[in-house]
C-alpha cells in the first residue's frame, strides 16, 4: 500500500472525520461512513479504490455497497488503520 500510485489509487479512509484528524495514510481522502451515501457522485469508477476503516470489519460491508453501485475496483486495507499503525507504518496528522 505504501507503493500505490495515487493517481491510479484512491485511498478511501471510512473513518469518522474526527479520528481522520487525528491520524491517517498520507494521500488518503476521507469520506465518513455516514456520508458516504450522499457522496458517491465524488467517488471515481475509473480508478482503483482501497477501503480503510479502524479495523478492516466495515471495509468488507463497504465494498459490496460499492461495488452495487458500479465501483468494480475496490479493495480493503486488512487490519484497517490500527494494523497499519501497528506495523510501525506513517501515519500523517
Amino acid at each position: 500500500l505504501r507503493e500505490v500510485k495515487t493517481s491510479s489509487t484512491l485511498l478511501l479512509d471510512i473513518r469518522p472525520l474526527s479520528h481522520f484528524l487525528k491520524g491517517h495514510i498520507d494521500n488518503s481522502t476521507n469520506i465518513d461512513l455516514e456520508e458516504l451515501h450522499r457522496k458517491l457522485d465524488v467517488l471515481p469508477k475509473n480508478r482503483k479504490i482501497i477501503l480503510i476503516d479502524h479495523k478492516g470489519k466495515l471495509t468488507l460491508t463497504t465494498g459490496r455497497f460499492l461495488y452495487s453501485h458500479g465501483f468494480t475496483g475496490v479493495s480493503r486495507l486488512d487490519g484497517g488503520f490500527n494494523a497499519w499503525v501497528k506495523n510501525g507504518l506513517p501515519v500523517k496528522n
